[in-house]
């Protein structure tokens, strides 16, 4: 429609009654949103008129012709892809994201009774053979979004895609209603989306709805686990660790976070025991070990400490966190000996010991790690007296 005719239009609606003119913009909005040269922006602005106006608002068609030109502007870009061109793809999904509350809409009003009380639908078989046709497509336009990290459309995307499905329209049509692989994934990417979004509700709204699918179980606990921590809710936090802990027990973040989390508050008689259940079950987890250490180490018990990280290097001699650990405990040993009130020839020559004890491991951990084993190491260097490794290793770290 050209610039005159569009002038024309406007002024042929001047002077038509209101509910003429908004009949009108229905239909012109339907005739611009088809043929070769749609024009999508002039066909949305017509009909944008009528679903605001009391005379139409309440017709079905209304909202039927609002979905079809936003269903009509998303297949036209996808097409584009079919001749070689390159759609607008914001556009694109933008509009397929319109379709479903403006049909939905429609059908509501197309489903309610006549003036006699019968319900003659003009509309659900169309709208049906839209949304099922455009189906897989909320799932590339929830994939779009999360490229663009805009993760309100992405959740916007994925809940439509399984809120079709749960359409009473398409209770009898298994190749839509079907709770299948898809769903799973979209599920968990809904979830992921929440998340992403910062909307904490909705992402434990999904994530408990999906939690006991065969769909990457583990990581949606974790994220249900994730949101508790975030909002520092310890009891709800500790409830879902421990759920973890059972469906799956060779997970270390729900064993690891779980104790630490029973230290942190103040539960460490639970959490020696949950550690050594957590060992029974998995002994070749040197992680285990370094925990259980760090546990005693934190109560002093510095002897049950090198027990358990000597279990450890047993297990894996070579385990940077292990020989670490079990070095700065002989270090903090040396450390306390030298800061006694009363120290002697006999305290000096036990300090002395725990630095030889510790040097060899500190300096195995500082090869796989140096970053965190550096400062204890330097530390070891001067104590021993071993003036050019102490300067060597002060220069190459402190001038960083």
């Amino acid at each position: 429609m050209n610039r005159k005719s569009l002038l024309a239009a406007a002024l042929l609606a001047a002077a038509m009654p209101v509910s003429f003119a908004q009949k009108a913009n229905v239909k012109g909005a339907e005739s611009l949103s088809s043929g070769s040269k749609p024009n999508f922006a002039e066909a949305r602005t017509l009909i944008g008129e009528a679903l605001k106006n009391p005379e139409t608002m309440d017709d079905a068609k209304t909202w039927f012709v609002a979905g079809q030109v936003e269903e009509k502007h998303f297949t036209t870009e996808n097409l584009k892809q079919t001749v070689g061109q390159e759609p607008d793809r914001a556009a694109m999904n933008d509009a397929l994201l319109r379709v479903l509350p403006l049909f939905l809409k429609a059908d509501q009003l197309d489903n309610m009774p006549n003036e006699k009380g019968k319900v003659k639908p003009r509309f659900t078989k169309k709208i049906m053979e839209s949304l099922k046709g455009n189906h897989l497509y909320y799932i590339n336009a929830g994939g779009y979004y999360m490229e663009k990290k805009d993760y309100k459309k992405a959740l916007d995307a994925f809940e439509q895609f399984l809120q079709i499905k749960e359409l009473p329209m398409f209770a009898a049509v298994p190749e839509v209603s079907a709770q299948d692989s898809n769903s799973m994934m979209v599920g968990f990417y809904a979830a992921i989306s929440a998340y992403q979004a910062n909307e904490l509700d909705k992402t434990l709204e999904i994530a408990n709805k999906i939690k006991n699918a065969p769909y990457r179980q583990n990581d949606v606990y974790q994220l249900i686990a994730t949101v508790y921590q975030d909002r520092k809710d310890t009891t709800g936090y500790i409830r879902v660790l421990e759920e973890g802990v059972q469906k799956f027990p060779k997970e270390p973040y729900y064993t690891l976070n779980l104790i630490n989390k029973y230290i942190e508050t103040g539960r460490s008689t639970e959490a020696i025991s949950f550690l050594e259940q957590a060992i029974a079950d998995d002994s070749q987890n040197v992680q285990l070990y370094d925990v259980m250490a760090k546990l005693y180490e934190n109560q002093q018990n510095f002897d049950k400490a090198e027990e358990w990280l000597k279990k450890g290097l047993a297990i894996d001699p070579n385990n940077a966190s292990a020989n670490y650990d079990l070095g700065r405990v002989y270090y903090n040993r040396a450390a306390d000996l030298k800061g006694a009130e009363q120290v002697n020839a006999e305290t000096e020559a036990k300090a002395t010991e725990y630095l030889k004890k510790a040097l060899p491991l500190l300096e195995k951990a500082y090869s796989v790690n140096p970053d965190e084993s550096w400062y204890v190491l330097r530390n070891v260097y001067y104590n021993l007296k071993m003036n050019d490794k102490y300067k060597e290793m002060t220069d190459r770290h402190e001038r960083k």
